[in-house]
């Protein structure tokens, strides 16, 4: 690989290969990549932002993650790529979402606690993903993590939604930290919000939390009786993929 990159070869070499049937690189060639741009990444960020090769925008966002706590204009950019037209650049725009919190949870907490109440539902949806990956990690205290969610389960937005219960909370929170997750479950399920009540039941559609719906049956099962029909079926797919539904005593 050239160590001598323009933007324009930077671009076609990140099409030269064949990624998901289209022109791009291979994730791990793009992470090799990163590593080399990093010690220059202010100089390569403003142009890969903007090139309309996908795979450039995924490169940018993976260099703005160290940089974006001396830089907090990065801010602005963390959102703009969280709501790229191309699905693998969202994906790739959690990763300065959970760079920055590992680097300073304090910190973090306090803008990803904005972006919660007021923000965007890309940046809603990004913070989704990015909780369910710092879940994972045991020595991050779980409690601000699942502070953000409380702020979360309400929002309507399918966006954040789908990646909200069965995947933030069913898939890791559960799994990684159930006792105190099933606290917070208790909560949502009381919520006049019916998005926070959805969330609590399709928590246990993630296969990882079927094992936890024995212990939650008797507030998740109800939720088959719920006013609105969106939780209803929530419900009765968690209790039906769970094994519970025929010998739940609705």
């Amino acid at each position: 690989m050239s160590q001598e990159w323009t933007l324009e070869s930077l671009e076609q070499y990140l099409v030269s290969k064949t990624h998901h049937k289209k022109p791009g690189l291979p994730a791990s060639d793009k992470r090799a990549l990163v590593i080399q741009l990093t010690p220059t990444a202010q100089q390569w960020i403003p142009g890969l932002l903007v090139s309309s090769i996908p795979a450039a925008r995924e490169v940018a966002a993976q260099l703005i993650g160290p940089l974006w706590m001396a830089m907090p204009e990065y801010s602005e950019l963390v959102v703009r790529l969280a709501g790229d037209p191309d699905w693998e650049v969202r994906e790739w725009a959690v990763s300065p979402l959970v760079d920055r919190y590992r680097a300073d949870p304090a910190s973090a907490w306090g803008l990803y606690q904005k972006w919660v109440k007021e923000g965007p539902d890309v940046i809603q949806r990004a913070l989704a993903v990015a909780i369910k990956v710092l879940a994972k990690v045991r020595d991050l205290p779980i409690e601000p993590l699942i502070a953000l969610v409380d702020g979360l389960v309400a929002v309507e937005a399918d966006f954040v939604r789908r990646n909200l219960g069965p995947f933030c909370i069913g898939a890791s929170l559960l799994p990684n930290y159930p006792e105190e997750t099933l606290r917070h479950l208790t909560g949502w399920v009381g919520q006049a919000s019916w998005a926070a009540r959805w969330n609590a039941a399709a928590a246990f559609t993630a296969k990882r939390s079927h094992p936890l719906l024995v212990r939650a049956a008797d507030f998740i099962g109800p939720l088959e009786n719920d006013p609105d029909i969106r939780v209803r079926r929530a419900a009765f797919r968690a209790l039906r993929l769970s094994g519970l539904r025929d010998c739940y005593n609705r």
